[in-house]
């Protein structure tokens, strides 16, 4: 190989590379993301089914 051949190898390697750690941010914060989503709809499904409960429970006392 010549020099300007292996020159644009380790070029195209390195692009490669740098498109591959951004994909690799990219999964990871979308990852994040979706989780803090699920643990905030899981939250409030949790504090909507207590108050129903509780609701229930008045509306049997009364």
């Amino acid at each position: 190989m010549k020099a300007h051949q292996i020159q644009d190898l380790i070029v195209r390697i390195g692009a490669a590379a740098g498109v591959a750690i951004a994909m690799l941010v990219t999964i990871n914060t979308l990852t994040a993301v979706s989780q803090q989503h699920i643990e905030r709809d899981l939250a409030s499904y949790a504090s909507h089914a207590q108050l129903q409960v509780a609701g229930s429970d008045a509306a049997k006392r009364a």
